[in-house]
């Protein structure tokens, strides 16, 4: 997975005043003017223009400014610090390369500059072994904790659930135009939908890649409007164009004529899907 974003750990946040938004709302794109010039650090650091911390020795560092606001920056890149408190593996699997874990305000030729503010800490964190080795700076305890992978985890199964639902819709508002078989790929599970708006009817395949997820299953169904659980049905060969392959089950029920119509104004991009079937 690529780069997720330049995130910010949740003691950055607290250093910028702000709380924790709602899943939904990765924290990447939380509205903050340092959090939003944080977005460009790799394209900045690969061409050359970053400023990196020159205080702080144990690891890479980079410079976040933006008005008064004040912020550090690190890369988790494929080479791991085994006392960093984090499954770093996982963060990586998760497209968790970039955080911002100190910040802010700026207070330039004072004693309580920023960056001459983090300095002094990282000083103070370093062991007396460490010191004996020479390291001058200790910047571990400022990496991601448990708990910003926990909230990015937390993030990715909301927007698992979004994904699917979105799909979902987005399928019948097509089906719903042309009376073909529409599929998509959402989060790693394929969808088919094929709606008769004529009669009213709207049948749906769910591929679980082979294996029946009841979970993902109910994601699925709960995404059409107006259609309660208990409205659908198990259909158990092929019906209406769509044969379900192994592994595969078919839903079907009514569509209510409200639901067609909020259906309906869904706005979709030309090659959001497969290419219908007849």
């Amino acid at each position: 997975m690529g780069n997720a974003g330049v995130r910010p750990t949740i003691v950055c946040l607290s250093d910028l005043g702000l709380t924790l938004p709602k899943l939904t709302d990765p924290l990447q794109t939380l509205q903050h003017p340092l959090l939003a010039k944080a977005q460009s650090l790799p394209d900045e650091r690969d061409a050359g223009g970053l400023q990196p911390v020159l205080s702080l020795k144990d690891r890479e560092w980079w410079k976040v400014k933006a008005v008064h606001y004040r912020g550090a920056a690190t890369e988790i890149s494929d080479i791991w610090d085994s006392e960093t408190p984090i499954d770093l593996e996982a963060a990586k699997a998760n497209g968790a390369n970039w955080w911002v874990c100190k910040a802010g305000t700026r207070q330039e030729d004072s004693a309580d500059d920023f960056y001459r503010l983090i300095q002094a800490k990282a000083k103070r964190l370093v062991s007396a072994e460490d010191k004996k080795r020479g390291r001058t700076t200790d910047t571990t305890s400022w990496l991601p904790a448990a708990r910003d992978l926990d909230r990015l985890k937390a993030e990715t199964a909301a927007r698992f659930v979004i994904d699917i639902r979105e799909t979902v819709v987005g399928l019948i508002a097509r089906s719903m135009r042309d009376g073909k078989v529409w599929r998509a790929e959402a989060s790693g599970q394929s969808i088919a939908v094929v709606v008769r708006a004529d009669d009213g009817e709207a049948y749906l395949a769910v591929g679980a890649t082979g294996y029946y997820v009841e979970k993902i299953v109910a994601i699925m169904l709960d995404a059409v409007p107006g259609i309660s659980a208990d409205d659908w049905l198990v259909e158990p060969t092929k019906i209406r164009m769509i044969e379900p392959a192994s592994g595969e089950v078919v839903f079907s029920a009514v569509i209510p004529p409200a639901t067609q119509t909020e259906v309906l104004n869904v706005e979709l991009p030309p090659d959001w899907a497969d290419a219908a079937e007849d």
